[in-house]
């Protein structure tokens, strides 16, 4: 069988499991008869009919593209009241049927019996189940196409070029916007200090191409950065250092500015995610003051609890009240870090301190991987960059929430008369995902269209009773964000897809999708059996009904009993405890051989963000030779057996 057609099977698979589930699950809530759930049962087997035929003509794109489009419609009309049910009409519904558009049994609970142009006002249940059957695979990573990069390179390029120079708003009249901004924003951060920062190095790849556990060794000298952070204090462990490697530095390459790179990333069928990998002197600095620009603004009495970076929950609260009825909505930018410009930072800034740091450590320049025949950029595939920093750079999601924080704030005091004090609590920012009140809403998205910032309008919940903000989609007061699969069904699996797939066949059964809990419980046992090794590892996760954290890998059900079957058992005599022989996923490292005073810099680093060298998972890990150690591999896991607390 054929990748595609294997991609395909389990689609099908997975998508009658929720279908079947989803009849369970609303014969429950209404506490209809048995007859009634026949009848339920009959409409979704129509329902999937109609999707086996479609699936057979178009592939896996009715599941990733045209299917999530019908969610994205569904979403539209709880919001506006108008739903478009073109190219979803399922003919081979029967006459008795309560409608001939596809998942018409759910549809009905939701939308009024009359026309009306007034956002839906249905069953949260229905809803749910709506949107998981919809989006159930819209971010399923299949490959794609050099068309769909090039597309996504001329996005960054043409949105770039549409920015404004860096002098721009020097030439324009006073601006009372961004004046107020500029005042809020010195008011936030004016406690930084450069000299207190501790640099350190981020998780990803740099563009100047080290390895992680290259990473301590600088090679070059940035003149903007050298002016305020210089080589020989900011990226050397001691004087000594610098005394036995004097010669080194003497020859140190100098240059005029940072080019970033821009790499393509896998996201998901419908293309690539553009990511812009810093050099690694620049992410070394830019680590450092974002840590503590970070700590300003999560400390500050104005944009405390308004301004977040390490807790997603209040986003995710007010967008739950928002659906309630309450006045809160939600908005979301579009091309939000692209957008926010170097001539807008400047102005924006220009009041504190911090500029200086942001502007010294930024890349002027980003070298892409290839230019699309449509772009014309000067000089080849380097892009000097009109905007203050791409997705990538750690400055990136500090600047950009704290500039759409102050411009919303100065947009309600200077266009609603809000006092300050309300203005400055009726903004709430997590990255590009905002929060405010809906009588003031189009006043902030006025403000933003004023600064070359788009609003993403298909995502902004400004009506009606949906609301979507930080992974929360509410309807109701009640939580509706679908289950999404990612990992693929691969003829050769390996660690991360079986981990992945146990995490979602628990996060099913954990809703109560019993039957696709199980099904992909079955598809994981089912996809390792060629595989002799993860053939034998898999025995070993068992199925337990106890919901307590464990540290094993296992199969969650409410129906189970924790029986271990088939598990070895011990009891371990020194902790006295009862324990069993299961999976534990851990990072794959790799052993290397550094320097000594690559350890000890490291070391003295990491001490300094009060880690420790050898905390958790994500650090190097000692192997009793003083100058080698095992560094963990991102992104990449393997399961070992391991005796667990039962």
């Amino acid at each position: 069988m054929s990748e595609q057609n294997k991609h395909l099977e389990l689609m099908l698979q997975v998508t009658r499991n929720v279908l079947n589930d989803a009849v369970h699950v609303i014969g429950k809530h209404d506490q209809l008869c048995a007859t009634e759930v026949a009848q339920l049962q009959a409409y979704s087997d129509v329902d999937m009919r109609y999707v086996v035929d479609r699936a057979s003509k178009e592939g896996t794109s009715f599941f990733t593209k045209h299917l999530p489009l019908f969610g994205k419609r569904l979403d539209a009309a709880l919001l506006t009241g108008e739903f478009d049910s073109r190219g979803f009409i399922n003919r081979a519904a029967s006459k008795d049927a309560t409608s001939n558009v596809l998942f018409g049994w759910l549809l009905n609970r939701i939308r009024p019996a009359h026309d009306s142009s007034e956002p839906w006002v249905g069953c949260p249940i229905a809803v749910k189940l709506l949107r998981q059957l919809t989006y159930l695979f819209y971010k399923y990573e299949l490959p794609y196409s050099h068309a769909q990069e090039d597309e996504v390179l001329s996005a960054f390029i043409h949105t770039d070029q549409g920015l404004p120079d860096e002098d721009h708003y020097d030439s324009q009249p006073e601006d009372p916007y961004l004046d107020l901004a500029s005042r809020l924003i010195a008011r936030v951060v004016h406690r930084f200090d450069a000299s207190e920062i501790i640099p350190k190095h981020g998780p990803g790849a740099v563009a100047t191409g080290e390895q992680p556990w290259e990473k301590m060794r600088f090679a070059r000298i940035y003149k903007p950065i050298e002016e305020y952070f210089p080589f020989t204090e900011w990226m050397v462990p001691s004087v000594n250092w610098i005394v036995d490697n004097f010669d080194t530095i003497q020859n140190t390459d100098v240059l005029e500015h940072a080019t970033a790179k821009v790499v393509l990333v896998p996201k998901d069928s419908r293309g690539p995610r553009l990511i812009s990998c810093e050099p690694l002197e620049v992410q070394w600095i830019q680590q450092g003051i974002s840590k503590q620009l970070v700590e300003l603004i999560e400390s500050s009495p104005l944009t405390a609890g308004r301004v977040n970076f390490t807790d997603q929950q209040i986003n995710r609260k007010f967008a739950l009240y928002g659906s309630m009825g309450t006045s809160w909505v939600t908005l979301d930018m579009k091309e939000a870090s692209d957008r926010v410009s170097l001539a807008l930072v400047r102005k924006i800034f220009r009041r504190t301190s911090l500029l200086q740091y942001l502007l010294c450590s930024r890349s002027a320049a980003t070298k892409l991987p290839r230019t699309p025949e449509n772009s014309n950029i000067p000089g080849g595939n380097t892009l000097t960059l009109k905007k203050f920093a791409p997705m990538g750079s750690a400055l990136c999601f500090p600047v950009e929430a704290l500039v759409f924080w102050a411009l919303g704030v100065a947009s309600l005091h200077l266009d609603t008369g809000l006092p300050l004090s309300r203005a400055v609590s009726s903004v709430k920012v997590y990255g590009d995902d905002i929060i405010t009140t809906r009588e003031n809403c189009a006043a902030v998205i006025t403000t933003y269209e004023r600064y070359h910032l788009r609003v993403n309008t298909s995502k902004c919940c400004t009506t009606g009773f949906f609301r979507e903000s930080c992974g929360m989609d509410a309807y109701r007061g009640v939580d509706v964000t679908p289950i999404k699969i990612r990992s693929v069904i691969s003829s050769d699996p390996n660690c991360n897809t079986v981990v992945s797939f146990v995490e979602v066949s628990n996060l099913f059964s954990a809703r109560g999708y019993s039957e696709t809990a199980d099904a992909l419980e079955g598809i994981v046992r089912k996809m390792t059996t060629r595989d002799k090794t993860l053939n034998r590892l898999i025995r070993l996760i068992p199925v337990i009904s106890d919901s307590r954290p464990r540290s094993f890998l296992c199969f969650r059900r409410s129906y189970s009993t924790d029986d271990y079957k088939g598990l070895p058992s011990r009891h371990n005599p020194v902790y006295q405890r009862a324990e069993v022989r299961a999976l534990v996923s851990q990072p794959v490292s790799v052993l290397r051989r550094r320097p000594g005073w690559e350890l000890l810099f490291k070391s003295l680093i990491a001490l300094e963000h009060r880690d420790g060298p050898c905390k958790g998972p994500t650090h190097d890990r000692p192997t009793g030779s003083v100058n080698t150690q095992f560094i963990p591999l991102r992104g990449r896991v393997s399961l070992k057996p391991r005796w667990c607390l039962k």
